[in-house]
């Protein structure tokens, strides 16, 4: 089992990682900013709520909350309420898209290694371009 102080900078690593701020100004369709940081945060919940005990969710509370809801609620308020790339960059919708579909698809090793093993999806890297 992972010390509290591990699984609570796993967690602020991948949440940090995954939830880039990103601009609603959409280049090529697709969902927006705001909408597409919510599936991921929903996407990030799901796997921690899947994949950690719940002593290491406990330990980590401040960040994922008390249930898969509460994380979402959390992140979202978090990491969704301001969505803009920064200047000079411009939201790329298909990135984050399948920045989304590569968490969903993480195993639960992937999202312990995450920062060791497992490296930042690199859709997430390019949401703002």
């Amino acid at each position: 089992m992972r010390t509290s102080t591990g699984i609570a900078c796993l967690v602020l690593g991948i949440l940090s990682a995954a939830l880039p701020a990103c601009s609603s100004s959409d280049s090529g369709g697709g969902a927006d900013a705001a909408t597409e940081c919510k599936k991921l945060s929903g996407a990030i919940c799901k796997q921690f709520y899947k994949c950690f005990t719940a002593d290491e969710l406990a330990a980590a509370a401040d960040e994922v909350g008390t249930s898969e809801a509460d994380c979402e609620t959390k992140q979202n308020a978090s990491n969704c309420a301001d969505t803009a790339c920064a200047a000079g960059k411009t939201y790329q919708a298909s990135s984050a898209e399948s920045c989304v579909s590569a968490f969903e698809a993480f195993t639960c090793d992937e999202i312990a290694g995450f920062g060791d093993t497992t490296a930042t999806p690199a859709a997430c890297e390019s949401i703002c371009k």
